[in-house]
């Protein structure tokens, strides 16, 4: 019977596969200790990632602030309910008043967006825009 295992001419040979079993086992270690820490780098990145975008969002102001936009947002008013609808369009007039105070229809656009998007502020706003239109009326009546 040959139930045992036959013994090498050459004992070392059973060393060295020991050896390269282990490194080769090691190796294997290695590039799954790798392999998880490109995950926990690729999870870490991606939070990295949404968070900032989350961030960036908080606190943001409006691309025009609210001084100027008032003037804006009073002026639209003023040229619309004094000129006449058939003779200027929304948009020429939406023009005239962009050019007059140096902004564009995106910066306006984007700055309706934000009021939108935080109500409580339009509030403010309008009490603010109130305010100027009072200050407007008052220098008119002292105008001769």
């Amino acid at each position: 019977m040959k139930s045992q295992k036959s013994k090498s001419l050459f004992p070392a040979k059973n060393y060295f596969h020991t050896i390269i079993q282990s490194y080769n086992h090691s190796k294997g270690r290695i590039f799954v200790w790798m392999y998880e820490c490109m995950q926990l780098l690729s999870i870490k990145f991606t939070l990295l990632i949404v968070s900032s975008l989350l961030l960036s969002g908080c606190d943001k102001e409006p691309p025009i602030p609210e001084e100027k936009f008032i003037k804006v947002y009073v002026d639209l008013l003023i040229i619309q309910d004094t000129t006449n609808t058939d003779t200027f369009s929304l948009d020429s007039v939406k023009t005239i008043v962009f050019d007059r105070h140096s902004i564009s229809v995106e910066q306006y656009d984007a700055t309706i967006n934000y009021y939108n998007s935080e109500p409580e502020k339009w509030q403010a706003f309008f009490d603010s825009a109130t305010v100027y239109v009072e200050s407007l009326k008052k220098d008119a009546e002292k105008q001769p």
